[in-house]
């Protein structure tokens, strides 16, 4: 099997590829994911390239035959997609794949670890505290410390699962048990308003904004 490396996209333009797209998976995103390799595979067949749709729910990837495939495209969302899990898997197979590497996608899925780095390079990011259990002192802090609004949500988590925005302080305990319920963990954090901007990368390239 070959070693697990990122695609060259200088010789990997010009060629078409056997692509296994992986979506679907176990995670509370799955019909976010099933949509997002629906628009892949449309998009890679008009440029192409040999595709098929690789469920982990009904086929795990050690079970896939990769000699088959040159490239897996992840369309995963959310736990055991987003996380470093299905990457690690895969680098252990020697499967070369899109996005991020294993250390890098566990520790921006996971959002006191992401803010900690944040921190540590000088990013600004909005004050928080993490959330363990529902308990009076707990609400207190976070009502004392942070004030209203506040943004109550699972620390890993995607698609704005489990997130509630918090205005008053007796809100706080089901929005807190909300996000307990999509993650072991919890975490409140200062509301910012404000715009929000996604802007896509690919090497040094901008690809463009989504407003």
């Amino acid at each position: 099997m070959r070693s697990p490396h990122f695609l060259d996209p200088v010789t990997s333009s010009d060629r078409n590829w056997r692509v296994a797209v992986v979506c679907g998976g176990t995670s509370a995103e799955r019909e976010i994911s099933l949509q997002s390799g629906a628009a892949v595979i449309a998009a890679l067949h008009g440029r192409g390239h040999l595709v098929r749709a690789i469920d982990p729910l009904y086929q795990p990837v050690r079970e896939v035959d990769w000699n088959r495939f040159d490239v897996a495209f992840l369309a995963l969302h959310g736990t055991v997609g987003e996380d470093g899990v299905i990457q690690r898997q895969l680098d252990s197979l020697g499967v070369p794949y899109t996005g991020s590497d294993a250390e890098s996608s566990a520790l921006a899925f996971h959002k006191v670890s992401a803010k900690v780095r944040f921190q540590q390079a000088g990013l600004p990011t909005p004050p928080w505290i993490p959330i363990r259990e529902v308990t009076q002192p707990i609400c207190d802090r976070i009502a004392r410390q942070l004030g209203f609004p506040v943004a109550i949500k699972p620390v890993a988590q995607g698609s704005s699962l489990g997130v509630t925005i918090v205005r008053e302080r007796a809100e706080l305990p089901i929005a807190c048990e909300r996000a307990l319920s999509y993650s072991e963990e919890g975490l409140a954090e200062r509301a910012i308003p404000g715009e929000e901007w996604t802007v896509s990368l690919l090497d040094d390239e901008i690809l463009g904004a989504i407003h």
